[in-house]
């Protein structure tokens, strides 16, 4: 666990290396955001000019890994403020400076009245998104309520990210996009770059937020690298260095940074001097993790937690429940083995049942379980889980909830906002479209 005694401000710096390190973090930027780099004199004050072309070229791994460790001792949080508390201040935060609570994928907008903040978001479909998704690695403490890394997200949107790496998604090949309170399968006719979008295993915010995310992700990466997935950063890396560089911090993101430092001591480094993420990351990765194997050609079937969804389900009908049943999609070929389907109790919120999935998906690219016995709700849940153990995606319907035990143990639900109920026609089900769930044939 990250802690530090004193904070950043009463720190002793040794001269030497590490003032020069240091004076490349923290002087490096001017307060307008122009840039200086090169020679320190004898005070530490840098002698350079105006930043040019050198010093963004990729740092030597010696110099990587030296900027790393400085980051990593010099800008870990000296405290954190807890979750339930860190998603509060978060929140009044939002509402207090731009009059409005606001997804950061979506840009959908409620505004909070007096009271708890977090009942009150929750109730009109906004929840705190971790950038580093808990399941890569930041479901403890204290990177669990980091509020670097903490936005406001709208509940369906959080949830259609789930776990997956950012990147760049290509327009023709994203399966869902994301705009205020619209949601829809096919690419926006106009303002495309204000969409978020979600396809090829991969999450891409709106253009306006790329540097945010990208920066929030750097600085997870190098605060706590014992937490945090090398693999699943350098899946990331490329399209988040270029996001950095084409948006670069702007006065609200380093409004909200300073903030930060307020409750918990420390700023985003990356924020203050966004051209510390191509020094250290620039000339490719600095941690033992072994870079990404091309596929084969055809393409091997994948098992990924990126990729597979819950599309459909059906539990309860008029009579005796009948075809009860769980239907997942992904891409067609995609391996099932090692899945499961964890069944999830929402009184008490313990696993009652267990379905594993095998085969492939067939080129429909969807695939129908028979569940006999899924409960009748008031809630239930469902957990869609991977073959790592990782859950892809948590659902419930008529209500949600928290899992007490089994692989969401610790996580939220997501309540579909749709069901069925006793008088539900037999041949009937829940599916996902466009606009969310909905009532649907069989």
């Amino acid at each position: 666990m990250k802690t530090r005694a004193q904070g950043r401000g009463t720190r002793a710096i040794a001269r030497g290396g590490s003032l020069a390190v240091l004076c490349l973090l923290l002087s490096a930027c001017g307060g307008d955001g122009v840039s200086t780099a090169g020679a320190f004199d004898e005070g530490g004050a840098s002698t350079a000019g105006p930043f040019v072309d050198e010093s963004a070229l990729p740092a030597a791994a010696s110099e990587a890994a030296a900027l790393l460790a400085e980051i990593d001792r010099e800008f870990s949080p000296d405290q954190t403020l807890g979750y339930g508390r860190a998603r509060d201040v978060l929140y009044a935060y939002e509402q207090d400076t731009y009059g409005a609570l606001c997804g950061v994928y979506s840009n959908f907008c409620v505004t909070l009245g007096p009271g708890d903040e977090s009942t009150q978001a929750m109730a009109l479909d906004i929840n705190a998104e971790h950038v580093w998704p808990q399941s890569r690695g930041a479901r403890a403490e204290p990177l669990k309520s980091d509020l670097h890394h903490l936005f406001p997200s709208r509940v369906s949107v959080n949830s259609s990210r789930g776990n997956l790496p950012f990147g760049e998604v290509r327009d023709d090949r994203a399966d869902a996009w994301y705009r205020d309170a619209d949601s829809q399968s096919r690419p926006p006719t106009s303002g495309i770059g204000a969409w978020a979008e979600r396809g090829e295993g991969r999450f891409e915010p709106p253009e306006s937020k790329k540097g945010d995310i990208a920066r929030a992700v750097f600085y997870v990466a190098a605060v706590y690298p014992e937490c945090a997935e090398a693999g699943f950063f350098e899946t990331m890396r490329a399209d988040l260095l270029a996001w950095n560089r084409a948006d670069p911090p702007d006065a609200a993101e380093r409004a909200r940074s300073a903030w930060i430092a307020t409750l918990q001591g420390t700023e985003n480094p990356f924020v203050r001097d966004p051209r510390l993420a191509d020094r250290i990351w620039g000339g490719g990765p600095v941690t033992s993790a072994p870079p990404p194997v091309p596929p084969a050609a055809p393409p091997v079937p994948t098992s990924s937690t990126d990729d597979l969804r819950i599309s459909a389900f059906h539990y309860d009908n008029a009579g005796e429940d009948t075809g009860e049943g769980i239907e997942v999609f992904g891409p067609p070929g995609a391996a099932l083995d090692g899945w499961r389907l964890v069944l999830v109790n929402g009184s008490g919120g313990r696993v009652y049942d267990t379905v594993s999935l095998s085969g492939t998906l067939p080129p429909s690219g969807t695939r129908w379980t028979d569940t006999p016995g899924l409960q009748n709700g008031d809630p239930d849940g469902i957990a869609l889980v991977g073959p790592d153990g990782r859950v892809a995606e948590f659902v419930s319907y008529e209500g949600a909830f928290v899992a007490e035990d089994g692989p969401a143990q610790g996580m939220r639900s997501v309540d579909i906002g749709a069901s069925e109920a006793s008088d539900t026609p037999v041949g009937r089900m829940l599916r996902r479209g466009e606009s969310g769930w909905a009532l649907a044939p069989r």
